[in-house]
């Protein structure tokens, strides 16, 4: 009878061997699976937020945009304006000095696209250029550069990719995938002219000239 037993211990052993390794492999897919299920959701919310915020009846976002360097006063952070659609599209707006084709310092609005993947966290990435956004990640020939611009060839070390940071209904908050600047979304609450307006007048008023654009509310 004891012989017996003992050689029933290897098939127990490996029946239970066989029942962990097939509940880990069932654990590690489910968690898997989920992670990937929370990057989509992510994903969609994101989609969502931005798209609701820019529908007719609201103002869409300002994009308090900022460049590699903001931190060491190089840049200032610069207004650009977006609305953002179901179909993928993206209107930028602004007025900043860096616009090109004669267009610095006036109001612009450009039209191209946006896409939202889960590529290192959630990303949101303009991959076409864009006159009012694409300027800052232009790697400018230092040759032509102005004196405002990094001359090394990489312009300002701005950002087309952005990784999302955090998420809440009415600000959102990047990170520039290869130059780690911030780029933070809020809900616009007038036309974008009158925002423009109202930043250029809190200038005017403000003698302290290391407040810059971005902080007017």
């Amino acid at each position: 009878m004891k012989i017996k037993n003992i050689s029933l211990l290897p098939l127990l052993v490996s029946a239970v061997i066989l029942l962990s390794t097939s509940c880990r492999f069932e654990e590690d897919e489910y968690f898997d699976k989920s992670a990937s299920l929370r990057v989509t959701s992510t994903n969609e919310e994101l989609k969502s937020l931005l798209v609701k915020q820019s529908s007719d009846a609201n103002n869409g976002w300002v994009i308090q945009y900022f460049v590699a360097g903001t931190d060491e006063a190089d840049f200032e952070g610069f207004n650009l304006f977006g609305r953002f659609y179901d179909n993928g599209k993206v209107l930028l707006a602004s007025d900043h000095r860096y616009l090109r084709n004669g267009n610095a310092n006036k109001y612009t609005e450009a039209t191209s696209f946006f896409q939202i993947t889960p590529e290192e966290g959630t990303l949101l990435s303009f991959p076409v250029w864009n006159d009012v956004l694409s300027v800052f990640a232009d790697p400018v020939d230092p040759s032509s550069a102005p004196k405002t611009l990094a001359g090394d060839g990489t312009g300002m070390n701005g950002d087309y990719n952005l990784v999302l940071h955090s998420m809440k209904n009415d600000t959102i908050v990047f990170r520039g995938q290869r130059h780690q600047a911030e780029a933070r979304f809020v809900k616009c609450d007038r036309s974008w002219q009158d925002y423009l307006a109202a930043v250029s007048d809190l200038k005017q008023n403000i003698s302290n000239t290391y407040l810059t654009s971005y902080y007017e509310s």
